[in-house]
């Protein structure tokens, strides 16, 4: 299955904090021109389990 905007890459398998990671998310779709309603029902249903995080991010976005 291939992600929600696969023209969007996030680097997340660096075992950095999840919090860096929703950063890095959060600006490369604000680079892409992602609205800001669709980053916000982005993160309104994010996993607080770093691995289902991590699991909800690659629906969404191209990761490592």
């Amino acid at each position: 299955m291939s992600p929600r905007y696969p023209e969007v890459f996030v680097r997340v398998a660096d075992g950095v904090p999840l919090s860096t990671i929703l950063d890095r998310v959060d600006a490369a779709m604000r680079n892409a021109k992602i609205s800001t309603a669709i980053r916000h029902e982005f993160k309104t249903c994010i996993p607080e389990q770093y691995a289902l995080a991590v699991n909800y991010i690659r629906e969404w976005v191209e990761t490592d």
